[in-house]
């Protein structure tokens, strides 16, 4: 467990020491079997950007998470559809299950836990319609809880579905709600980052954002940010 909590510090701090990494991803390899989900959602964000390294690593998370998914927290399920999702892992079955267990409990769900789901619902292109749908069903006390970042990531992760769960009355209110919440931050003090300002605007573009107060504030600051 320390070697776990261990690699989602220094992931969490930014360090990217490939031997360190490396050398964690080798000893942790023979333990899954003796991990908890707490451990489980620790390494599967840690190790998220740099799966294709480990993979061997990744094969026993995804074999082992499947067997213990029923001990899965909201937090940690939350945590673990992101860090697979992130990582690239294309295993449909794991991923219907863990959406399951997360709709089961949604009502424990904090909004960034939804954030973090379907953030990873959408990198590992699994969001159907019904389980999207659910998750986002009560936009309005949703954004209550979101700061702009959270709903610029939303957004761009409704811009990569397919139009069938995009489109949906649900999503499309949702993408309403999200967009006013952006809007709302930056009449304050709020402001793009880069990465932020990027992906808004791919969101707008893909989602067909006829919104000329948020172009107009995302006009003003471009130039700010490159």
């Amino acid at each position: 467990r320390d070697l776990c909590t261990l690699a989602w510090a220094y992931a969490n701090a930014g360090v990217t020491d490939e031997a360190l990494f490396n050398d964690l991803a080798h000893v942790l390899s023979s333990k899954v079997n003796l991990m908890n989900a707490h451990d489980v959602s620790s390494i599967v964000v840690a190790f998220a950007h740099i799966e294709y390294a480990h993979r061997r690593l990744f094969r026993a998370l995804q074999k082992h998470t499947r067997a213990i998914a029923n001990s899965f927290s909201p937090l940690q399920l939350a945590r673990t559809i992101y860090g697979f999702g992130v990582a690239g892992v294309d295993d449909e079955p794991l991923f219907r299950i863990l959406c399951e267990r997360a709709l089961k409990q949604k009502h424990l769900l904090h909004a960034k836990n939804v954030v973090e789901i379907v953030v990873g619902m959408a990198e590992a292109e699994y969001t159907p319609r019904r389980a999207v749908n659910q998750l986002l069903d009560d936009a309005q006390q949703l954004v209550r809880w979101l700061g702009a970042e959270d709903a610029i990531q939303l957004l761009h992760a409704i811009s990569r579905m397919p139009d069938e769960t995009a489109r949906s009355a649900i999503v499309a209110r949702s993408v309403g709600e999200l967009s006013m919440l952006v809007r709302r931050k930056l009449q304050g003090w709020w402001r793009f980052g880069p990465q932020d300002l990027a992906d808004l605007l791919e969101a707008t573009k893909a989602l067909a954002l006829a919104d000329s107060v948020l172009v107009g504030h995302v006009s003003q600051q471009l130039l700010r940010v490159l």
